[in-house]
């Protein structure tokens, strides 16, 4: 745990190199990691051996197949030339009697591949260019101190424990009140003062040495060389080069500081260059390490001075005292080479984790703003480098310093570098705290004599007082200390000293999503060994939150399979994948967005976040802690762009760079008792760089943690269930594999491994309108009796990741292809649950239903009965009762409203309620809800966590029970007139028309003026879903002309529902009605109209028979009998079988436009047949849908039995047995197909477009670019007929 961190030796220290001594109580050994590669994970009940060694499946056998074909480092770039060049320079001396086109040709290879690998056979192979440090994947980093856990300081312990409850950890008010030897380098907003701001006010930013303190200044350069010219500095120069540099130095970087830069921010969210969105493709040339010249690069400059408490711990300006100082960069993108005062400090290349930076030789200790001393930081970000090919995320390529900057002041002579915890269920607890010599280059001369030092743990039950922070101090209720530890003098290797305490605490609260308990550790270290040394200074204080909890595989209830356990139950994982967002700042997340992101979680019953796919902001963790959420943190690393994946993971020149992206995050993150499990990346294959990275974590980890990793197993995609997983975690797997997993042995390779659990790593795609079949994946996942190692999974994702476009008064999000991109994934970046402003959608009320906690069961009812118990079930609720934080309430309805509301009673697991003696007859539905008795971090009291809906009678479909006066059309048969035209039938009274059809089409033109228009409808506005097929995923990256072709030849079966629609004519718009004939007759119960007719594009797709009979009570009654025809036959199904018609509603601003439509069907949210488990039947005010950011279907309906349209017409179920859909909208379905944003979409006008469907075809949602709607979902088109009816009664006069 030096700090002499080379490329090929992770680390000088670890886990394994520990050895009982002085620091180590021996009458209680333990053993801190097994090096072994078989994983030994130990439950109460038994032991379980997990496999770790290679399976010889095809992907590695490909991976070295290519290795010379497709290379990926530059020796092998040098190699594949040299064969080349040598090949071609056997065909040209072979060449029959010097064949010049022969010749020709093998030259033009060999140039060609001169052009492409010039760089690295220039740079690797003839030594003749210089290095490119930013596209050398076996250079990590230059100059960085390891990684460790977050660090902050304290100079006393009351500090320490204050800020243990802070949530953002790079608050500038919390950092000044608690941790002074902290200072913060970000800046504020241009033309804002910022809370470092203490010298003048002046902004102008063509002089360097004029402008504010904290405010940093912004170049955008075409390339890295343009930017190091601007610093004076070439490629071969960059390091070795000293500039001089004074702030009144007018050459150099003087004149070209820029403009203003927040900072932390992406530099494409404050106007400079264009955001970039892939999912799969690099958006620069794939040719791994290999970056263009052309890369836009930003050239941040600051100017600064240290703060008083800094000059004080100083000796002096020229800074030779003990101190030492450091420079953090917690996340720069993606490349950061750092500049202070005109000296190199360093490199970093992870865009997600921090780079840290020993400074002491070059930083000048002052406080004058005047002063010469005054400190210039340079900083160069490259837009892409070689670490870009391990960072394929499928989120928005983002340059910038997107996380806080900071200056740390670190204590003299010796200091806490790091410091491990471990806490289980049962109270034991483990702290490992490294403790390095820190007075190299001192003038004390104490470096060459060895030190004593005391450090102390204590562990306090203080509590949080608000999300933000603040702190009710608890009392002390475990306190250990270390005295005389040795220090040796100061070295080279400088390596920590390790000093392990443990004890077990009686008496501790169990941490855990459901009751996340904390406490706080304090760390402190003390200069001395002697009995009174404690009551002198602490050097230095660190604290952290501690949660008392394990994790295991475990055997639970002797079943034969193992479980993912926490505190010794089995937790079903009810997650969500979630990337850090903003619509405004891109990358750069708030504290109060992390609450929102948290808190909405928890209130729709998630449980889990994984952390895709890279190491989140550390406040986020903190929050997670707080409000109780497992998390599953991740490395930053994804190939997906390199085919086969696993090339990089397979290739030795990235090994450096992958170990430490998996290395530094465990090292940063493992202290949060919220994470349950670790991943080596996301879709990167597999190989030597991750078997070999995947002992080192144990090594270098306190605790013993689940390994969960999906990729690798087979060529293109992951199997989820390879040796680089503890966990079996597929993506995207259909319901019926999911249940094969569950049930069928785990095989690795030719060995049987103890079975896995199954956890989806990512599942349930959400862009757009989709979560369809979500029901069926968790019936699997809570039938504990027959798919025991089913255990849940993770939706992707959290967040649509929309960027907010003001266009005049309108307003929308853009996605990928808005910004002019070349390269890009057009919307496939807007697939969250939540709006990019945390709105949920429609499916997130489906999630919180089908993942609550708890379920209910009727318990002997018989209908009628008035006193009704329910019994709850806890299938996800393990650690506190339901009646210690859940009050029960209930309401009874019918198809007229709600009858009845009360409170129930609970005794244990059995709620009771008694509905009144002369309504229980009248009831139709018993709603049952579980409602927070408090205020909880996440949701106030009164939040429904809970829910559930009885049938407690069955009956026939009920009508509209309220119908305003209905005025008789006629008293005799004489009071209707026909007239007839040559393209309309229009039926009057008193010369005025009620009812007016096409005899062109037989559509519908005008019913008593409020309805217009009204024709069959067998389209819809196509969904991100729907567009999903073979043909997408070809389109990525073949043209649109090839992959038709493609299909013409080889067939398209498995390309899109819109590709086969389009194909037929079934595309919105294009299907029109021709009426073949228009019949019409005058009876004593009223005008019957019958209309033959087609649906057709160019060849009929439809003939229907419809009906429309008008009573003379104004009741006009409409029959359809459609025939598909055999030309849809090969149509996998058809979007829907209904009517739309026009509905003009009367503007009245006292009584909005939502409260104006009611029906009685599921509600009331949006809701699809494989989308409406958590839609109750019940009475309700319509909510128009807000559209998905790419428009599509939307605001849909199911079993509905009536419909009121604002008071003018009632439309109801007909005379069969079957209810209807239907869906309301302020633009009609053709407009909607067409638009791309919801500024394409008009608003509220005079008319609304309604449909009214017999059936309409499920969303789906396995994913996104396959065909996913489940068959018992779709419309078949080779049904023989599809017939229904129902009426529409005008309710004005």
């Amino acid at each position: 745990r030096g700090f002499n961190w080379h490329h090929d030796d992770v680390a000088s220290h670890d886990l394994a190199s520990i050895t009982m001594g002085s620091c180590i109580p021996s009458t209680t050994p333990y053993t801190l990691v097994n090096t072994d590669m078989n994983t030994t994970m130990t439950g109460n009940t038994s032991t379980i051996k997990l496999p770790r060694h290679v399976a010889p499946f095809t992907d590695l056998r490909v991976n070295k197949l290519l290795f010379y074909i497709l290379p990926s480092n530059h020796t092998a770039r040098c190699i594949r030339f040299a064969l080349v060049a040598s090949i071609a320079v056997v065909l040209v001396i072979f060449a029959a009697e010097y064949n010049i086109v022969a010749i020709v040709l093998c030259g033009l290879v060999v140039l060609y591949m001169l052009y492409k690998d010039w760089y690295s056979i220039s740079a690797k192979f003839l030594k003749i260019a210089p290095i490119k440090i930013w596209m050398e994947p076996s250079i990590h980093s230059e100059h960085t101190l390891p990684a460790h856990t977050l660090l902050r300081y304290h100079a006393t312990e009351e500090q320490a424990r204050a800020f243990a409850c802070v949530a953002d950890v790079h608050d500038a008010e919390y950092l000044s009140e608690y941790c002074p030897n902290v200072m913060l380098l970000d800046s504020a907003a241009p033309g804002t003062k910022s809370k470092l701001d203490t010298s003048s006010t002046n902004t102008n930013h063509g002089d360097f040495s004029n402008f504010k303190k904290s405010e940093w200044g912004f170049v955008l350069c075409d390339s890295v060389e343009d930017a190091l010219h601007c610093i004076n500095r070439t490629v071969r120069t960059y390091r070795t080069t000293t500039v001089a540099v004074s702030p009144t130095n007018s050459s150099s970087t003087r004149q070209v500081r820029g403009n203003a830069m927040v900072v932390p921010s992406n530099w494409m969210m404050q106007g400079y260059d264009k955001p970039i969105y892939t999912n799969v493709k690099y958006p620069f040339e794939n040719a791994p390490p290999l970056i263009p010249r052309q890369n836009p690069t930003g050239l941040y400059t600051l100017k600064f001075a240290t703060p008083e408490n800094f000059v004080s711990m100083s000796s002096g300006g020229n800074n030779n005292g003990c101190r030492r100082y450091r420079l953090i960069f917690h996340a720069v993108e993606s490349c950061a080479l750092v500049y202070l005062n005109g000296h190199y400090v360093g490199m970093g290349k992870d865009s997600r984790l921090p780079s840290e930076f020993d400074v002491t030789p070059y930083l000048r200790i002052t406080t004058n703003p005047a002063d010469d001393h005054i400190n210039i930081l340079e900083v160069i970000v490259p837009r892409f480098s070689d670490g870009s090919y391990l960072e394929d995320q499928d989120h928005w390529w983002m340059g910038g310093i997107h996380r806080s900057v900071e200056l740390i002041c670190v204590p003299d002579v010796v200091c806490i570098s790091d410091y491990l915890v471990d806490a289980d269920m049962h109270g034991h607890i483990k702290v490992l705290t490294y403790v390095n010599r820190n007075d190299h280059g001192s003038n004390s001369g104490s470096s060459t004599c060895s030190v004593e030092c005391t450090v102390k743990c204590e562990v306090f039950s203080d509590v949080q007082t608000t999300l933000h922070g603040g702190m009710k101090a608890g009392e002390c209720i475990w306190s250990c200390t270390r005295q005389n530890v040795v220090l040796p003098s100061y070295s080279s290797n400088n390596a920590a000293v390790p000093i392990l305490m443990q004890d077990t605490i009686r008496g501790v609260q169990q941490w855990s999503a459901e009751v996340p308990n904390l406490y706080t550790l304090v760390v402190t270290l003390y200069h001395g060994g002697d009995d009174n040394v404690m009551t002198t200074s602490p050097i230095q204080v660190e604290s952290t939150r501690v949660g008392f909890r394990t994790v295991e595989m475990k055997h639970l209830d002797d079943h034969p399979t193992p479980n993912l356990a926490i505190n010794g139950a089995k937790v079903v994982i009810c997650g969500v994948n979630r990337h850090e967002h903003c619509p405004d700042k891109g990358k750069v997340v708030s504290i109060d967005q992390m609450i929102q992101d948290c808190c909405v979680l928890k209130q729709n019953n998630f449980n889990a976040v994984r952390c895709s796919h890279y190491p989140t902001h550390v406040s986020f963790y903190r929050l997670a802690n707080l409000i109780g959420l497992y998390v599953v943190d991740e490395a930053n690393i994804e190939t997906h762009g390199i085919q086969p994946m696993g090339r990089l993971m397979d290739d030795a020149a990235w090994r450096p760079s992958v170990h430490r992206r998996v290395l530094d995050y465990v090292l940063r993150d493992q202290n949060y008792p919220c994470i349950i499990a670790m991943s080596l990346g996301n879709e990167a294959g597999r190989g030597e760089n991750l078997r070999t990275v995947l002992p080192l974590i144990q090594q270098h980890t306190l605790q013993n943690f689940i390994v969960m990793y999906e990729s690798g197993g087979k060529l293109v995609e992951g199997t989820g269930k390879t040796e680089l997983t503890d966990v079996i975690c597929p993506m995207y797997p259909p319901v019926n594999l999911v249940k094969k997993l569950a049930t069928t042995r785990d095989v690795v390779g030719d060995e049987f491994a103890s079975d896995r659990p199954v956890i989806l790593c990512e599942y349930s795609h959400a862009m757009g309108n989709s979560n369809g079949n979500l029901h069926l994946y968790w019936n699997v996942f809570w039938d504990f009796e027959n798919f025991p190692r089913a255990q849940g999974g993770f939706i992707w994702d959290m967040i649509d990741q929309g960027l907010r476009c003001k266009i005049g008064d309108k307003e929308h999000f853009n996605y990928g292809g808005d910004y002019g991109e070349e390269v890009h994934d057009a919307q496939f970046c807007i697939n969250g649950l939540f709006s990019p402003d945390r709105v949920p959608h429609p499916a997130v009320s489906e999630c919180k239903t089908l993942q609550q906690p708890l379920d209910f069961r009727l318990v002997g009812y018989k209908q009628g009965d008035s006193n009704i118990s329910i019994q709850i079930i806890k299938r996800n609720l393990h650690f506190v009762a339901p009646s210690d934080f859940l009050k029960f309430e209930y309401s009874a309805i019918n198809e007229a409203g709600t009858v009845e509301t009360g409170s129930c009673k609970i005794e244990g697991d059995v709620i009771s309620l008694s509905l009144s003696r002369n309504k229980v007859n009248t009831v139709k539905w018993l709603n049952v809800e579980g409602l927070l008795k408090e205020d909880y971090w996440w949701a106030k009291a009164g939040h429904v966590l809970v829910e559930s809906q009885f049938e407690l009678q069955e009956g026939e479909i009920a009508k509209c029970p309220v119908l305003p006066a209905i005025q008789q059309l006629m008293k005799n048969e004489g009071a209707y007139t026909i007239v007839e035209s040559a393209s309309t039938l229009c039926v009057n009274f008193s010369d005025k028309p009620v009812l007016t059809v096409s005899t062109k089409t037989g559509n519908i033109l005008n019913f008593d003026n409020m309805l217009s228009n009204l024709k069959m409808n067998y389209t819809r506005a196509a969904t991100d879903n729907d567009r999903g097929g073979a043909d997408l995923l070809m389109g990525f990256v073949l043209p649109m002309s090839v992959v038709n072709t493609f299909g013409k030849i080889f067939g398209d079966k498995f390309f899109s529902y819109v590709h086969h629609w389009r194909k037929k004519g079934l595309i919105s718009g294009e299907p029109q009605s021709v009426a073949n004939e228009v019949k019409h007759e005058i009876t004593s119960t009223g005008v019957t109209i019958t209309v033959n007719s087609e649906t057709k594009k160019k060849t009929a797709l439809f003939r229907q028979t419809i009906i429309y009979n008008l009573s003379p009570e104004k009741v006009l009654h409409i029959s359809i009998k459609c025939f598909p025809t055999k030309y849809l036959a090969t149509v996998p199904t058809l979007p829907r079988i209904g009517v739309t018609f026009e509905h003009n509603y009367p503007t009245d601003s006292e009584n909005p436009l939502i409260e104006q439509i009611l029906y009685c069907g599921r509600g009331p949210n949006e809701n699809y047949i494989d989308r409406n488990t958590a839609a109750r039947h019940g009475v309700y005010s319509y909510k128009f849908a807000d559209h998905y950011i790419v428009p599509s279907e939307c605001g849909n309906r199911t079993d509905v039995r009536w419909l009121n349209l604002a008071n003018q017409a009632v439309v109801n179920c007909g005379d069969g047995e079957d209810m209807f859909q239907f869906s309301v909208n302020t633009a009609e379905q053709e407009l909607i197909h067409e638009a791309l944003h919801t500024s394409d979409v008009p608003g509220a006008g005079d008319k609304l477009f309604v449909n009214l469907d017999y059936k309409q075809m499920g969303v789906g949602g396995d994913c996104s670019w396959f065909p996913c709607v489940y068959d018992e979902f779709k419309i078949d088109p080779c049904q023989k007929s599809f017939e229904f009816d129902f009426t529409i009664t005008p309710c004005s006069p």
